[in-house]
C-alpha cells in the first residue's frame, strides 16, 4: 500500500471513530428500544446472579447469549473499576465505537484484497460516515458486534477459498459460530458456502467443510450443552423464531401500531404453528396478495429504510435518499459479480440474508449487517460506471481528474 493512501484510510479511520464519539451524548437517554433495556437487564442478571435469562427471571434461550456475554463482560469491568452506571453505559458506547471503526478498516482490507484501493477508499469512507451505522455505535442492541463479526467471518472464509488452506477453513467456521451466537441467521452459510458453485461442488469441498463444521461444533457444544440440561431437548441457536415468523404474517400491522399484537393471545410453543397456518391460509384465500407480501412487500420494507435512530445532527429524509442510492449501486454491483466465481461468496451473503428475512417481519436493520458488503458492491458498480462512461468518451476530462486525485 502506498503511503499516500495509508495517509488516507488512517485519517478516514480516526474521523469514523471520532464521528461516533459525537454520539457519547445520546447514552444518557432512556433507551429507545424495549429490547436494548432487555439485553442490558440480562447481562446485569448473569453478573450478579449467575445464570443467563432475557426478558425473564428464569433462564432461557430465548436468544443467542453472544451480546449478553459482551455487556455482561464490560459490566463485570463496571464492577471491578467501581464505576458509575452512567459510565458503565459510556463503556458500553465506546467499546462499540471502536468495534463500528474496526468494521471500517475490515471493509477496507478485504475491498483491496478482492478489488482494489481506490474500490476499498471509497466503501471505507461511506461507512465512516453513514448515518445509520453511525447512529448504530449508539445503540444497545446486536447490530454493531454482530456487523463486526459478520464481516470478519466472511472475509476469512474468503481467504479460505482463495488459499484452499483446511486450517483457515476451520478458522472460518470457528468464527462463524461466534457470529451465530450473537444472532443466528447466518448459520446456514456453513453450508451455502460450499455449495456456491453448485451441488457437485461439495466433493471438491468436503474436506473444507468437515474442517468448518468440526471447528463450528466446537465452539457451539458449551450452548448446546447448556441449552439441553435446560430444556432436555435439543436447541441449536434460540427458541424466539416463532416470534418474528408470526409477526410476518399480519399484513396489515406487522409493527403492532394498531390495536393488540398479532401474538398477544397465542402461547408462546404455538408460535410457529400459528404463523404457518395462517400462511397456509393466506395463500389459498389471497394468493397474489400473500405472495406479493413475502416477495415484494418485505423487501421494499427491508431494503427501502434507513434503520436506527438518526440522531438530531442528521437529516433523516437525506439520510434515506443516500441509502437507497447505496443499495440501488449495491445491488448492480452483486448482480455483476455473481457470476464471478471468487467473488461469488461476496455476493451470496446480502443474497442469502434477503431471502431468509423475507419469510419473517420485515426490518431495516436485519439489513444493516450486510450493508459493509453492499457498499463495496457499490463502489465496484460506481467504478464501473466511471470506466464505461470514459470509454465513451463522456466526462472523460472530469472523471480523469477525479481518478488522478483519488490515486
Amino acid at each position: 500500500m502506498e503511503r499516500g493512501k495509508r495517509n488516507i484510510l488512517l485519517v478516514l479511520l480516526v474521523i469514523a471513530f471520532l464521528v461516533r464519539l459525537k454520539m457519547l451524548p445520546a447514552v444518557s437517554r432512556p433507551f429507545p428500544d424495549v429490547d436494548e433495556q432487555r439485553y442490558v437487564e440480562a447481562a446485569v442478571r448473569l453478573v450478579e446472579q449467575g445464570y443467563l435469562a432475557y426478558n425473564d427471571s428464569r433462564p432461557n434461550a430465548f436468544v443467542t447469549p453472544g451480546y449478553i456475554l459482551f455487556l455482561a463482560g464490560l459490566y463485570l469491568a463496571k464492577e471491578v473499576l467501581a464505576l458509575s452506571w452512567q459510565q458503565y453505559l459510556s463503556l458500553v458506547f465506546l467499546a462499540q465505537a471502536i468495534l463500528s471503526t474496526a468494521t471500517a478498516f475490515l471493509i477496507y482490507l478485504l475491498g483491496e484484497r478482492v478489488w482494489d484501493e481506490r474500490k476499498a477508499l471509497v466503501a471505507t469512507a461511506v461507512f465512516a460516515f453513514y448515518p445509520p451505522a453511525v447512529a448504530a455505535a449508539g445503540r444497545f442492541m446486536t447490530e454493531v458486534l454482530f456487523s463486526f463479526f459478520l464481516l470478519l467471518t466472511v472475509s476469512v472464509f474468503y481467504q479460505a477459498f482463495i488459499r484452499e488452506n483446511s486450517f483457515l477453513h476451520g478458522v472460518a467456521g470457528a468464527l462463524l459460530a461466534l457470529t451465530t451466537l450473537i444472532r443466528p441467521t447466518p448459520a446456514p452459510l456453513l453450508l451455502l458456502f460450499y455449495l456456491k458453485d453448485g451441488l457437485t461442488s461439495i466433493r471438491c469441498y468436503f474436506p473444507y467443510l468437515l474442517a468448518a463444521f468440526l471447528s463450528f461444533s466446537l465452539v457451539m457444544l458449551p450452548w448446546w450443552g447448556r441449552n439441553y440440561l435446560l430444556y432436555h431437548r435439543f436447541v441449536p441457536f434460540s427458541t424466539e423464531g416463532g416470534n418474528p415468523l408470526l409477526r410476518g404474517t399480519d399484513l396489515y400491522d406487522p409493527y403492532d401500531n394498531i390495536g393488540s399484537s398479532i401474538i398477544a393471545n397465542v402461547p408462546p410453543d404455538k408460535w410457529t404453528e400459528t404463523a404457518l397456518r395462517r400462511i397456509g391460509e393466506g395463500l389459498r384465500k389471497e394468493p397474489l396478495r400473500w405472495l406479493g407480501w413475502y416477495t415484494v412487500g418485505k423487501f421494499k420494507i427491508l431494503w427501502g429504510q434507513a434503520w436506527g435512530y438518526v440522531p438530531a445532527w442528521l437529516n433523516y429524509r437525506q439520510t434515506v435518499y443516500l441509502h437507497l442510492v447505496l443499495v440501488a449501486l449495491g445491488w448492480a454491483g452483486l448482480v455483476r459479480n455473481w457470476e464471478r466465481k471468487e467473488r461469488k461468496l461476496l455476493a451470496l451473503v446480502p443474497l442469502y440474508f434477503t431471502f431468509v428475512q423475507l419469510l419473517f417481519v420485515p426490518l431495516g436493520r436485519y439489513m444493516f449487517p450486510v450493508i459493509p458488503l453492499m457498499l463495496l458492491l457499490a463502489a465496484d458498480t460506481l467504478f464501473t460506471a466511471i470506466a464505461v462512461l470514459e470509454k465513451k468518451g463522456n466526462f472523460s476530462l472530469f472523471f480523469s481528474i477525479l481518478r488522478r486525485r483519488a490515486g
